[in-house]
């Protein structure tokens, strides 16, 4: 199986998305559902699964460009309640040992270690980094 991900970083103090939420770029046009999302629930990233480089391509996804959700379509948008969260027993850690990052790593270390982990279960291309607003 191979898969092309792009890693669209949100806006911090934004209240997170949750997977199936569809992005959008700012003509309107769908650029993908979110797959994953990741990192401190203050300012998660979400991932998008492609098939190829020609799948971004045919969506004109630019690096850096902003990208956008749908707040007012509950079809559209799914959002992450922290508060639920943080009540629940468990963790959807990102980290080692299943383990929430210490303060001190990087994004560029919390990036690596999540691709890293991904490709332990398929053939990971290209991460790209996006703002989500």
């Amino acid at each position: 199986m191979f898969s092309l991900l792009v890693i669209v970083k949100s806006l911090k103090d934004m209240p997170p998305v949750n997977e199936e939420t569809i992005l959008f770029r700012k003509d309107n046009a769908s650029v993908g559902k979110v797959f994953e999302v990741f990192g401190p629930v203050s300012q998660p990233f979400y991932v998008l699964r492609f098939n190829s480089t020609e799948d971004v391509t045919v969506k004109e996804i630019k690096l850096q460009e902003m990208l956008y959700f749908a707040p007012a379509v509950k079809d559209f948008t799914q959002y992450i309640f922290a508060e639920h969260l943080k009540q629940e027993k468990g963790s959807d850690a990102s980290w080692r040992n299943d383990q929430e990052p210490p303060a001190e790593v990087s994004l560029f270390q919390l990036i690596v270690f999540f691709l890293v982990r991904r490709a332990m279960f398929s053939s990971i291309s290209v991460c790209m980094l996006y703002d989500l607003q």
